[in-house]
């Protein structure tokens, strides 16, 4: 029992490290957005809201094994963005 305890507090030690790690990469792309960092869960995974000319954005960064994934809500949908994109510009533009 005490192994599998201990097993657990690893794993999420790990995932602690991994998601306070990828906050601080992406700190300037939410402030350069206007969001605010918002509560997130157990796995390595960030989430910033807020609104952005004047529509209600969220931005979900996860950081896996293989790759980093971001994911953003817009107009109640979510789609992906691809490693490198311009989210300021992706988000600043109008309908």
């Amino acid at each position: 029992m005490l192994l599998l305890l201990l097993a657990l507090w690893t794993l999420w030690g790990a995932c602690w490290l991994r998601r306070v790690e990828l906050q601080r990469e992406k700190d300037p792309v939410v402030r350069a957005l206007g969001l605010s960092w918002a509560r997130e869960g157990f796995g390595p995974t960030v989430r910033a809201v807020g609104t952005v000319a004047g529509r209600a954005v969220e931005v979900r960064w996860r950081r896996g094994m293989l790759r980093d994934r971001t994911r953003v809500r817009d107009a109640g949908e979510w789609r992906d963005v691809t490693e490198g994109a311009d989210l300021l510009g992706l988000l600043g533009d109008t309908e």
